[in-house]
Protein backbone atom coordinates (compact mmCIF):
# COMPACT_ATOMS: atom_id res chain seq x y z
CA UNK A 1 0.00 0.00 0.00
CA UNK A 2 0.77 3.58 -0.37
CA UNK A 3 0.79 5.92 2.37
CA UNK A 4 0.60 9.25 3.06
CA UNK A 5 4.11 11.34 2.93
CA UNK A 6 5.32 8.33 0.71
CA UNK A 7 7.02 9.39 -2.10
CA UNK A 8 6.55 7.75 -5.48
CA UNK A 9 8.29 7.47 -8.61
CA UNK A 10 6.35 6.33 -12.17
CA UNK A 11 8.94 5.31 -15.19
CA UNK A 12 6.93 5.07 -18.41
CA UNK A 13 8.81 2.88 -21.04
CA UNK A 14 8.22 3.08 -24.76
CA UNK A 15 7.58 -0.82 -25.71
CA UNK A 16 5.79 -0.20 -28.93
CA UNK A 17 5.42 3.12 -31.37
CA UNK A 18 3.78 3.36 -34.20
CA UNK A 19 4.16 7.46 -34.67
CA UNK A 20 2.34 7.34 -38.31
CA UNK A 21 -0.39 5.74 -37.16
CA UNK A 22 -0.71 8.26 -33.77
CA UNK A 23 0.29 5.20 -31.40
CA UNK A 24 2.23 4.48 -28.50
CA UNK A 25 2.25 1.61 -25.86
CA UNK A 26 4.23 2.42 -22.36
CA UNK A 27 5.37 -0.07 -19.85
CA UNK A 28 4.17 2.25 -16.46
CA UNK A 29 5.44 1.08 -12.91
CA UNK A 30 5.41 3.20 -9.95
CA UNK A 31 7.46 2.54 -6.86
CA UNK A 32 7.73 3.53 -3.24
CA UNK A 33 11.24 5.18 -2.02
CA UNK A 34 12.13 1.46 -0.51
CA UNK A 35 11.85 -0.16 -4.07
CA UNK A 36 8.40 -1.86 -4.07
CA UNK A 37 6.22 -1.52 -6.69
CA UNK A 38 3.36 -0.44 -5.90
CA UNK A 39 1.59 -0.18 -9.63
CA UNK A 40 2.45 -1.36 -13.16
CA UNK A 41 0.45 -1.54 -16.24
CA UNK A 42 0.72 -0.63 -19.23
CA UNK A 43 -0.96 2.59 -21.18
CA UNK A 44 -1.90 3.09 -24.89
CA UNK A 45 -1.82 6.64 -25.97
CA UNK A 46 -3.24 7.93 -29.28
CA UNK A 47 -2.77 10.76 -30.81
CA UNK A 48 -3.52 12.33 -34.26
CA UNK A 49 -0.46 12.65 -35.71
CA UNK A 50 0.80 15.80 -38.23
CA UNK A 51 -0.39 15.73 -41.56
CA UNK A 52 2.72 14.99 -43.56
CA UNK A 53 3.19 17.52 -46.65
Amino acid sequence: PVRPGDRVTATATVRKARPRRGIYVFETVCTRQDGTRVLEGEAVVRYRPEDES
